[in-house]
């Protein structure tokens, strides 16, 4: 059949716009596809880089105190040491004992406690680094004279410290032990300011159980983890990380915590 001259096929907007819809529909999936994936893998990477800073920040710690550590085992594990926790001689003090040496040495605590726990010598500083005749806390004036050296993040009189506790021996590493030599250092602001400083990282300490810890993590996932790592997407714009630094019983675990920005995830 022939069709007249001047037929025009119909214009179906309906069918243009269903075309449109469903074009509409496989880009928009297309990109969600994509983009969860490649957030995925940004998130991935995201979470490695916040372990491995989170390792760094707590070795910076775990350095400082293997420094105190092997300073502390110097001064204890010395003749001269092991002779005046039993004569009390005035020379050694004047000559090796003196309040400034702490500012020297980064430490805010340096003591000598001898086998009944009584302290023969004491030098502490307060948080602006003024001299202080504070008690020693219980904790310390308690512990174990036996041979076996402590070195760790410990809270004493509820304060974060560095502390080592060394048995007081002969230059030789023999006894019996006189006492215990200790030497703290107090993990305050300024103290986690350097560590931010010096690794340039944003790094607070906060007990576990404390109201700033996402409310999702529980104490057992910290605590359980092997690295004692945990990160967690706390928004869009910043990341947070804890690391467990010392497990001392309910509500006395220090936890290590890191916060850095999520610049390509707050692009997504």
């Amino acid at each position: 059949m022939a069709i007249e001259q001047g037929y025009r096929p119909r214009f179906r907007p309906d069918k243009v716009l269903l075309l449109l819809v469903v074009l509409v529909v496989i880009n928009a999936g297309l990109w969600l596809l994509v983009r969860a994936q490649f957030l995925d893998r940004f998130v991935r990477l995201e979470n490695d880089l916040l372990h491995d800073n989170l390792v760094r920040a707590n070795e910076a710690l775990l350095s400082d105190l293997r420094e105190m550590d092997i300073l502390a085992h110097d001064w204890a594990s010395w003749d001269d040491t092991w002779r005046f926790m039993a004569d009390r001689n005035p020379a050694y003090v004047k000559a090796n004992l003196d309040v400034d040496y702490l500012v020297d040495l980064n430490l805010d605590l340096l003591a000598l406690v001898d086998a009944e726990g009584q302290v023969v010598w004491k030098a502490m500083l307060g948080e602006k680094g003024e001299s202080v005749s504070t008690p020693l806390p219980a904790e310390v004036l308690t512990g174990k004279v036996g041979r076996a050296p402590e070195a760790e993040v410990r809270l004493l009189a509820e304060t974060p410290w560095l502390y080592v506790n060394r048995p007081v021996l002969t230059s030789q590493e023999k006894g019996p032990s006189r006492g215990r030599l200790i030497m703290a250092r107090r993990l305050d602001s300024g103290y986690l300011e350097e560590v931010s400083r010096r690794t340039r990282l944003r790094v607070s300490l906060i007990r576990l159980g404390a109201e700033e810890i996402p409310n999702f993590f529980a104490e057992e996932e910290i605590i359980g983890n092997d690295l004692h790592i945990v990160a967690a997407p706390e928004a869009e714009d910043r990341l947070l990380g804890y690391a467990l630094l010392s497990d001392s019983g309910p509500g006395r675990n220090l936890l290590l915590r890191l916060e850095s920005d999520r610049p390509i995830y707050g692009e997504g």
